[in-house]
């Protein structure tokens, strides 16, 4: 099956956001933190989200988790930038709603959780791991390795592409 199938799921615009988000959610966010932190180095996306599912992070948080983890490890690990404060959903049939990080609720945590990892003794290859998953951070590694500054870095708002 199509990966890309896979990850965006439905055409409902209002699907993730109007389903209720799992009472246990802080704990899902953890499960990822380390999963994807500890496994997922050699992982392309369908096999890490593969890897979510056989270890128990049902479909819709696993797809979530892809997509909304490596943004909020990101933007910890390089607080000091200025990140945009929304993003796009953009649907197939052409649909674009612009959509705040703050009512996203399951980034909300994953942005919790993330925090929680940061004040232990995060593991530098976890952080690596997950963060390196970010479009933001290939973009920004990318500006970096040619010579940019990181005071030289702009961000515009992000585009998650939904099926």
């Amino acid at each position: 099956m199509n990966f890309l199938k896979y990850i965006f799921g439905k055409t409902d615009t209002n699907d993730q956001h109007e389903s209720p988000i799992p009472t246990n959610y802080n704990l899902l966010a953890r499960k990822a933190i380390e999963l994807i932190g500890r496994d997922s180095r050699e992982m392309d996306e369908e096999q890490l989200r593969n890897h979510l599912l056989t270890n128990g992070v049902p479909e819709l948080e696993a797809r979530e988790l892809i997509i909304f983890l490596p943004m909020a490890f990101c933007r910890q690990l390089l607080p000091e930038l200025s990140w945009p404060s929304s993003y796009y959903d953009y649907f197939a049939d052409e649909t674009k709603i612009k959509r705040k990080y703050s009512d996203n609720k399951r980034y909300m945590v994953m942005k919790e959780e993330t925090e929680k990892y940061w004040t232990g003794n995060p593991n530098n290859e976890w952080v690596l791991n997950i963060a390196g998953r970010s479009a933001e951070f290939n973009a920004i590694n990318q500006l970096l390795n040619s010579g940019g500054r990181l005071e030289d870095v702009g961000l515009s708002e992000s585009f998650v592409i939904r099926r």
